[in-house]
Parts: C-alpha cells; structure tokens; sequence
C-alpha cells in the first residue's frame, strides 16, 4: 500500500542521512595502518583493510510489491551489503612491497565482486592449483570477519555458499587486480 511505501522510503532516507555517523573509512595513514595490522591478526594477507560482503535478510512479503522482493532464494528478502574493518575514495596508502612490487590497501571479498586492484576475490573454487587453493583458504579467513557480521540476522544462512615499506611512489604500484591477485598468490605460496 501507499503508507508502506512511504513508510520504506522514511527508513531509507534516515539511514541514507545517518551513514556518516556509522559508516567510516580510515582517513589518516595511521588509521589504515590501524585496521591492516587488525586484519594481519587473522589472514596471512598483507595490507588488507577491510572485507565486504552481502546477505539476504528475510523478511514478511509486502502486500503491494511483494515480487519485487521475491530472490532466487525462494524467498521474499532484501539484500544487504557491508564493507566491515575488525572492532570518500579508494585508500591510496600505506603500500606494503613484496617483492618488487607495491601493493596498495585493498578490500576482500567473495566470488560475486568483480576483480580489482582494490578488491581481491577468490580463484574459481574448482582450482585444482595448490597456490591458488593457498590463496582462497589465506583469503577465506580474512573475509571471516564481514561474514560474523551478519551472524544472527537471519535465522537461516543464506549466503551464497614482504617487507613493508611507506614509500608511496604511484608509478610502481599494481593497478590491475589480476596482477595483483597474482602477487598475492605468490606471496601466500611462499609464506
């Protein structure tokens, strides 16, 4: 009905005007620092800043649109999606070297993102390759913590299933996620 839908776009709207209260990027080099030493806590990764994932929360059918909120799930849902750290631009640093290569801070996520220098995802789960099997294992446990996040919003789950260096030279840094991907798949084959 129209109330629910005006009701909807008030949610909306509050939380639109709300997410630079709860939604925050490290701004400084030592905030990023901050959440890179977090993530090394938990992954064999480098230079990780945060994870991003999605989930589907289950929720009554609406009365007037209940299609529009009918998922490949067999269910009505809504999608969520959260990039979480451990406790309004892509980061440019610290860089972290392996090797001879720089690697900027960049984020994790499942096989559903897209590859990028900024966003690292796994090989394809049929891998028969022991270095990317490494690779999604390392990357699998640094992506644990958005995936905790989501605990307890759904009843059921329905997710689908070096040394550091500070020198910030923007001409030898990785700008292709497959290269990057690449890097790090060396890197955790080695570790």
């Amino acid at each position: 009905m129209l109330e629910d839908r005006l009701f909807f776009q008030d949610v909306v709207e509050a939380l639109f005007n709300l997410r630079n209260v709860y939604i925050k990027f490290p701004i400084t080099e030592a905030e990023t620092w901050v959440c890179v030493e977090t993530f090394q806590d938990v992954s064999d990764f480098p230079n990780i800043v945060g994870a991003i994932d999605g989930s589907h929360i289950r929720i009554a059918a609406p009365p007037d649109s209940a299609v529009d909120y009918f998922s490949r799930y067999q269910q009505h849902d809504f999608i969520v999606q959260a990039i979480v750290d451990e406790n309004d631009q892509i980061l440019t640093g610290p860089v972290v070297r392996i090797g001879a290569n720089e690697i900027k801070p960049y984020l994790v996520g499942d096989s559903a993102y897209p590859l990028a220098s900024w966003l690292q995802k796994p090989f394809p789960e049929a891998t028969r390759d022991p270095e990317e099997i490494a690779f999604n294992r390392a990357l699998s446990a640094a992506r644990v913590a958005v995936e905790c996040a989501f605990d307890g919003w759904n009843d059921d789950d329905n997710d689908d299933p070096g040394d550091q260096g500070h020198e910030n030279n923007d001409d030898d840094v990785i700008r292709d996620g497959d290269d990057v991907r690449s890097v790090l798949r060396e890197y955790i084959a080695n570790a």
